[in-house]
């Protein structure tokens, strides 16, 4: 009885290995790495109308590695050129539909950044601000 669970065993112990494993491709091992970090964005009184997010990553990255939320509803209109704050670096920038003074921003970024994650407000009149965590 011993030596027929005995594979049974064996088997589930490397099924288990590989799961825990990373994938690899033509010899290369393959990570994925996501980090999130949520900010608020937020004036005293005057509207924000842009949001600006660095990934900390270099060189930068595309709209698709980034899951970005604006008070809990999906940001799916993301731009990397031009854009407000040309001082300020960023990988993607958005503009805020409504007229508010505060903006709660959650962002997922896949990519191994060594940096972390920042974001910044314009509001209409042009002021460019960092966000709080």
């Amino acid at each position: 009885m011993a030596l027929r669970t005995l594979p049974h065993g064996l088997i589930v112990v490397a099924a288990l290995l590989l799961v825990g494993a990373p994938r690899r491709t033509t010899g290369q091992t393959v990570t994925v790495d996501t980090r999130t970090a949520c900010f608020d964005i937020a004036t005293n009184g005057p509207d924000i109308t842009h949001v600006l997010i660095d990934s900390g990553c270099r060189p930068s990255l595309s709209p698709s590695n980034f899951e970005i939320t604006v008070d809990g509803e999906p940001e799916r209109e993301l731009h990397t050129e031009g854009g407000p704050c040309p001082d300020v670096s960023r990988d993607v920038w958005f503009r805020l539909p409504d007229k508010q003074d505060t903006a709660f921003v959650c962002a997922t970024v896949r990519g191994d950044c060594p940096n972390p994650i920042q974001m910044y407000g314009q509001t209409a009149g042009g002021f460019c601000f960092p966000g709080a965590t």
